[in-house]
């Protein structure tokens, strides 16, 4: 790639970011972060030190302590499991394009030859990261449940405790009887919603308000919520709701059969559901993406070095 004056000088009013010194010089961000940071463990070659010196001053890097009221832009490469139903990388896309550049970060999907940072949802082998993010330091996983190191970044999601404040909200309420209405999507490798309708078993059977005829399971689409909803002989005071789609169908049920109940809905990387006039478990809430938008931050500028697990619930929103 060869610079010409005018383009060293777009660079140094656009802030030259650690990938575009990583991509002159042929080597991983994190092998550029590392000699910039003077890291002498790094094994590399005094002319690979050199060039990456020599192309930083070039390009009019300026290190992250050094910048006053400069805003950064980083590009951060999103990758998925089957974490939700198919068609759910849209939503996700959606509520993270609300989000670009609020941390200086720009989310992008598909194959991308050079990221500042990387985030993995889902199960990734370690192989599988490597393939992707290289070397990087800026590496950040969640809800990865095969991993219980330091290696990388890590956010888990606290279930329990998610599912936990649903109940106190509906006891808070005076409301002891308390059903589930909800699909499992069968994608044959992996089942999606099953473990949402196993924690709120549990987590109603550790409250002692479990009861079988309580819990209505179907698939997960709006058609079979109504006709779930339109079958009940009995519809207890509170209601719990799987996912969106599933809720819109069974809101139209309790309607029709001229029923009021308090609800309440899981959602998982489905955007606000606000419209349906009901509360919200909001399980990779803003504060999520939030905190994760920092701790990449962190690692693209060097001002935190050790990795770190947080275990985060999701938000409960309450009309």
């Amino acid at each position: 790639m060869i610079l010409t004056q005018n383009v060293y000088l777009g660079y140094a009013l656009a802030m030259v970011k650690l990938s575009d010194i990583a991509e002159c010089c042929h080597v991983s961000m994190a092998t550029v972060s590392r000699v910039l940071n003077e890291d002498n463990t790094l094994s590399v070659s005094k002319e690979a030190r050199d060039a990456i010196v020599s192309t930083a001053r070039r390009l009019g890097y300026v290190p992250p302590r050094q910048r006053k009221g400069v805003r950064s832009e980083y590009t951060v490469l999103l990758s998925s499991k089957y974490i939700a139903r198919p068609g759910f990388e849209e939503s996700l896309r959606a509520r993270l394009d609300s989000m670009d550049n609020h941390n200086g970060l720009t989310f992008v999907c598909g194959e991308v030859s050079i990221c500042d940072a990387y985030i993995f949802i889902g199960d990734f082998s370690e192989d599988e990261i490597k393939a992707v993010a290289g070397e990087s330091r800026a590496v950040l996983l969640i809800n990865n449940r095969e991993r219980d190191d330091y290696t990388y970044d890590r956010i888990v999601v606290d279930y329990e405790e998610s599912e936990r404040m649903v109940i106190d909200y509906f006891l808070s309420r005076g409301l002891k009887d308390i059903s589930y209405y909800g699909g499992v999507y069968d994608g044959g490798a992996f089942r999606i919603g099953q473990r949402r309708l196993e924690g709120f078993k549990k987590i109603l059977s550790d409250f002692g308000l479990y009861k079988e005829e309580n819990f209505h399971v179907s698939r997960m689409d709006s058609y079979s919520a109504y006709h779930s909803m339109m079958l009940s002989e009995r519809v207890s005071e509170a209601l719990i709701f799987s996912n969106n789609e599933y809720a819109y169908g069974a809101l139209r049920a309790l309607r029709d059969r001229g029923l009021e109940r308090t609800c309440c809905v899981y959602q998982d990387f489905e955007t606000a559901s606000h419209d349906l006039g009901i509360n919200v478990l909001d399980i990779y809430s803003d504060e999520l993406w939030n905190t994760a938008g920092k701790m990449l931050n962190e690692k693209i500028q060097g001002t935190r070095s050790i990795s770190v697990t947080l275990k985060i619930p999701g938000k409960l929103i309450t009309i």
